[in-house]
């Protein structure tokens, strides 16, 4: 369906289902695909998924400046009681988790907003990307974001030929009691960003709360890359916790934090 009509619920997930290659989820002979209108997601057992771990997406995904709003993801990492008419994963459920669970280099992401999101996962969760090597331009998120070890308000895990630009997050990133580590890392913006090019003009507003993690930053929890042009403004909460990065091992230039 790849025309100006809007992409529902039930073809994204169909777009989850299959392996996406390097021309992403569009034929050779047609254009990208484009969010051409809002998306009000609801509350979605499994949530909207475009990939997985063993699926990475490496196309083109132009959001055109639309949200999608009330994404519900719930993949914890334990198995829980709760309402029927959720279907949770069991013990064993893979990690990465967001909108987009594992972007790969040339993907490129941009012009979208997740909002009013409510999301909760493993290792490597974010609002719209579990882990990235792609480019992330524009993008945006709100909610909240609860997971293990790097746990980001937009992307939990960013590396490799990473590159994301002017991006923003006001989520509420909550580390999971009983599974957050001492090398788990938690940002408002990305939880670990191991290395790569900048992370550059962006910004985080949300609280990040993880008591038991030693990584804990206002923008990003752990780096090893740079991050320039950027600041953050929430609260933070546990040990090793840094107003703009918990732990700085790159460098921070024109951050007014």
């Amino acid at each position: 369906p790849f025309t100006e009509a809007p992409w529902t619920v039930d073809e994204i997930n169909g777009v989850g289902a299959n392996s996406l290659d390097a021309f992403g989820i569009y034929a050779h002979d047609v254009k990208p695909p484009v969010l051409v209108t809002q998306i009000y997601a609801k509350v979605y057992p499994l949530g909207l998924i475009i990939g997985d771990a063993d699926h990475p997406f490496t196309g083109q995904f132009d959001g055109k400046g639309h949200e999608i709003s009330n994404l519900f993801i719930y993949r914890p990492p334990i198995e829980p009681t709760g309402p029927k008419s959720l279907v949770y994963l069991p013990r064993n459920a893979p990690d990465f988790i967001g909108l987009f669970p594992n972007v790969d280099d040339p993907a490129i992401i941009k012009n979208v907003g997740i909002v009013d999101c409510d999301i909760t996962g493993r290792d490597v969760t974010g609002a719209l990307i579990g882990s990235n090597t792609g480019e992330i331009t524009s993008c945006h998120s709100s909610g909240s974001v609860t997971g293990g070890g790097y746990t980001g308000g937009l992307i939990g895990q960013n590396g490799g030929a990473g590159k994301v630009t002017g991006c923003h997050s006001s989520c509420t990133v909550t580390g999971q009691e009983s599974y957050t580590s001492a090398d788990d890392s938690f940002g408002g913006l990305v939880g670990y960003h191991p290395a790569g090019p900048a992370i550059s003009q962006c910004y985080a507003t949300g609280n990040i709360i993880a008591p038991d993690a030693t990584s804990i930053g206002g923008l990003v929890g752990y780096t090893l890359g740079p991050v320039t042009d950027s600041y953050a403004r929430g609260d933070v909460t546990g040990n090793y916790a840094g107003g703009l990065v918990g732990v700085n091992r790159g460098a921070t230039t024109y951050c007014p934090n």
